[in-house]
């Protein structure tokens, strides 16, 4: 049997935090608990912390004063710029993030308008003319939703109203599902230098269960002509810890991956959300509960092997790349410290 696929059990030891008075309680939920196996024992689970829980709203009456101000302020560190595209088709059972149902060609055409109008709305402002942008992120939502012509026309305005680095990374995000060759094509025209497509599974089963509509088969073939373009970095999410999800078939979504050619993969964990619908599901027993803690350190610590072995870079803490086409800027740049 390979030795990393059995996990000792270890006697647990105690954590001082030195930091602190010796009589003080050394129990806090940052601290790693230490043994001899931390990948699954130094927490048990992933803590969510959002920033700026301490911040405070600014008044409605001072917003105009606020805003003039921050719009005459040049920026003096690199930038990036993130465009969030509100709409998606479907909504996924573990997905908690604020969409707008896409249903008309329309909602598309307006869309693109308003967002150019704001671009040039702020073109000959300091915060936004002055220093060069280094990396563009287009997410949602599901920017792939938009209509061809309307993706070249956004991707278009950005490169004149945004005063981007010669080497900017332009990243469109975006599922597979309905993205043709006209919407491929028209992002490359439009000047994206990068995609990064929520694959998530590419095990069937798996994925209709959760709400995704593509089989295993319409992703691979999807990939492949993106990749035929050659115009571009091509990137994956993939997702361990879903309902019917085992370790042969994540082991299969790793390898597909390497198979593939990919410039890039993130491999992210699942968190069932309190208020989303696949937990409501699992609750109610319509759908099985995933993988339990240990398995999913378990498939953690197989990505990482697995990347490993193939000769992948890893740039973060989740994320590989397989060549220098892929640099993660927008991550990198808006996230220091995960480099």
């Amino acid at each position: 049997m390979n030795a990393r696929e059995e996990t000792p059990q270890v006697k647990q030891k105690t954590v001082i935090d030195f930091r602190k008075p010796f009589n003080a309680p050394q129990e806090q939920p940052w601290l790693a608990r230490v043994t001899d196996n931390p990948i699954t024992d130094a927490f048990p689970e992933s803590i969510d912390i959002h920033p700026g829980l301490d911040a405070s709203p600014v008044l409605p009456t001072e917003l105009p004063s606020v805003l003039n101000r921050l719009t005459e302020q040049p920026r003096k560190r690199r930038t990036v710029a993130y465009i969030n595209v509100p709409y998606c088709e479907t909504r996924c059972l573990y997905c908690l993030f604020y969409i707008k149902p896409y249903r008309t060609k329309e909602e598309s055409a307006a869309y693109a308008d308003t967002l150019i109008k704001e671009m040039q709305l702020w073109a000959d402002k300091p915060v936004q003319n002055k220093e060069p942008v280094h990396a563009v992120y287009f997410g949602g939502g599901t920017p792939t939703a938009l209509e061809a012509s309307d993706i070249r026309r956004v991707l278009e305005a950005v490169r004149k109203y945004l005063p981007l680095a010669n080497d900017c990374e332009i990243t469109y995000e975006g599922r597979l599902s309905g993205f043709g060759d006209d919407k491929m094509e028209a992002a490359i025209e439009g000047g994206a230098n990068r995609f990064s497509l929520g694959v998530q599974t590419f095990d069937t089963k798996v994925r209709q269960a959760v709400g995704r509509r593509s089989s295993k088969e319409e992703l691979i073939q999807r990939l492949t002509r993106l990749m035929s373009y050659n115009q571009a970095a091509v990137v994956i999410d993939l997702i361990y810890g879903f309902p019917y999800q085992t370790l042969e078939t994540w082991l299969e979504d790793l390898q597909i991956s390497k198979d593939l050619g990919l410039d890039g993969v993130d491999c992210y964990q699942l968190r069932v959300f309190e208020r989303s619908p696949l937990h409501k599901y699992i609750a109610n027993g319509k759908l099985p509960a995933g993988p339990d803690h240990a398995m999913r350190a378990r498939m953690f610590r197989e990505a990482v092997f697995n990347m490993r072995e193939a000769g992948w870079n890893r740039l973060s803490i989740s994320h590989w790349a397989s060549n220098t086409r892929e640099r993660n800027f927008y991550n990198y740049l808006s996230f220091p410290e995960i480099g």
